[in-house]
């Protein structure tokens, strides 16, 4: 009996030990608080701060004695400029054999010293002598509007190319390159990019209401633009829609809310809605047809959802006991080829 005692005892320690509730490594309070990209990568991404003088104060205050070379570019010659992966030892030498190794302050013979500084990817190196000269400043970026050129194209570029602060990071740690941090990403996104992106999508939204002013118009709506086609057409509208919005953070929800949205919104312009083709979902179904302000828009479900669904009901039909004595499954198999010789049909004349 004591024994066994033991055992148990020694079994609810290793099922302590394994239990995922217990370890450190994952607490339930916590789980709004924790990415799905530090769960997947399990790493913590390092990066560098731009902490210091701004640079146009830095190439402003040098005098004729300094030698500052902090190059400024213009925003529109940002991306045209080509960029390439470079050495860091390779980099700091370049000051050093460009300028020696002795201060060039008249009277004075002594050492230079060298220091190099990293704001965000970009190697900063300055130099002084012993006698505390300061003899100038290396950049291996270009400054664009006080800015560091590199650092925001990168964070342009992770966000534009659909890509994540920690999924670049982990590219850059494994190539050991210096990277941008968190928070310096987070600033660009909200103080330049973000903005911008913003600023441009306003444009192309103006500008595709103006064109069709007045006309009637024909509007297709999908909660992830993921139908066949939908790449092929102008957006009008688009909402963004958090599950915290919505009743039971239901993915459902979260669609008919940002549809009933981007609808109501497009009501207010001069535009005339006719017809709206929309896929199967039935809270959207239900309040086009109960809504009093939708009573003079035609909805319709789009031939691909409407033939994808019904191709399944019949499919499984089809393997039902005794069905496939009624020639079911050659049917379901005709039915499908037929499906999508219409969806390309109707893809190559559009």
């Amino acid at each position: 009996m004591t024994a066994s005692e033991s055992e148990d005892s020694d079994d609810s320690e290793d099922m302590e030990e394994i239990n995922p509730l217990n370890s450190s490594l994952l607490q339930v309070d916590d789980l709004e608080k924790t990415s799905l990209e530090s769960e997947v990568y399990d790493l913590d991404v390092e990066g560098q701060d731009d902490i210091g003088k701004d640079i146009s104060e830095q190439v402003s205050s040098s005098t004729n004695n300094e030698d500052t070379e902090v190059e400024i570019i213009q925003p529109a010659n940002i991306f045209k400029t080509e960029y390439c992966i470079a050495a860091a030892t390779q980099l700091i030498r370049l000051p050093y054999r460009v300028h020696g190794e002795i201060c060039k302050r008249p009277g004075c013979d002594e050492l230079l010293e060298f220091q190099e500084t990293y704001h965000g990817t970009c190697l900063v190196v300055t130099w002084k002598c012993y006698a505390l000269h300061f003899g100038g400043r290396w950049a291996s970026r270009l400054t664009c509007a006080g800015l560091r050129a590199g650092n925001l194209l990168l964070a342009a570029a992770i966000a534009l190319s659909g890509n994540s602060h920690t999924k670049i990071g982990f590219l850059f740690k494994v190539m050991n390159m210096t990277y941008i941090s968190q928070l310096l990403y987070n600033q660009y996104q909200s103080l330049n990019n973000a903005p911008t992106v913003e600023e441009y999508w306003k444009e192309m939204k103006e500008e595709a209401w103006k064109e069709r002013e007045g006309k009637d118009i024909i509007l297709s709506s999908d909660g992830r633009n993921d139908s066949p086609d939908m790449e092929s057409k102008t957006i009008l509208n688009l909402n963004i829609v958090e599950d915290r919005e919505v009743e039971g953070r239901k993915s459902m929800n979260m669609e008919r809310v940002g549809f009933e949205r981007g609808l109501d919104e497009l009501l207010t312009s001069t535009m005339k809605i006719e017809e709206l083709v929309t896929d199967g979902h039935l809270g959207i179904s239900a309040m086009m047809k109960n809504s009093v302000k939708y009573k003079d828009i035609v909805h319709q479900w789009d031939v691909w959802h409407g033939g994808k669904n019904l191709g399944k009901k019949v499919i499984a039909a089809s393997k039902e006991k005794g069905n496939d004595e009624h020639g079911l499954v050659q049917y379901a198999t005709i039915f499908g080829i037929v499906v999508r010789s219409v969806v390309a049909t109707q893809r190559t004349s559009k």
